[in-house]
């Protein structure tokens, strides 16, 4: 780590980090807050978590550390943004993958609290409904799919999603 004095206009700033441990820092910020998602507790909500993981970016701002701030932020982002996107619900079928491991699989039942079972790509094939994980959708990013060119609509484009009928809890 190098602490230099910028002079950028006519304030002087401070950089204690490289871009390059800047965007670090940003990326572990944001793989630790959907960590924390994924094991929210009681009493806590998603947004005095998302609160806490930002304290520390919009600080460096508030330091003039500008440049670090950029980094972290875009860096954060990158890594948050594409699970945010993906926050549409699922649909057996569904091409997805996993928000920290990027495991690929297949949506296998949706329930209504957005959580779904997936048959993942790297296991043994299954018979349905047989030993499929149950994943927080949180925790999943849909992965595009190719229009149906004999409608003309995106074949992703489903939102219903079935009950749970007794299956996984």
């Amino acid at each position: 780590m190098n602490a230099n004095i910028c002079h950028a206009g006519t304030f002087p700033r401070m950089r204690l980090q490289s871009a390059d441990e800047a965007a670090e820092a940003g990326r572990r910020d944001a793989r630790a807050l959907l960590q924390a998602l994924a094991n929210i507790e009681n009493g806590n909500s998603p947004a005095d978590l998302l609160g806490y993981y930002l304290d520390d970016i919009l600080s460096l701002a508030l330091n003039q550390r500008l440049e670090e701030c950029q980094e972290r932020k875009a860096a954060f982002c990158a890594v948050v943004g594409p699970v945010l996107a993906a926050a549409r619900q699922l649909q057996p079928g569904d091409r997805i993958k996993t928000a920290l491991a990027g495991r690929t699989g297949r949506v296998v039942k949706a329930y209504v609290d957005g959580s779904a079972c997936v048959c993942w790509d790297d296991g043994e094939p299954q018979a349905e409904g047989l030993g499929h994980e149950r994943i927080p959708r949180h925790m999943l990013i849909s992965l595009p799919v190719a229009s149906d060119s004999s409608s003309g609509r995106d074949t992703a484009d489903l939102s219903s999603v079935t009950d749970s009928e007794g299956g996984e809890v």
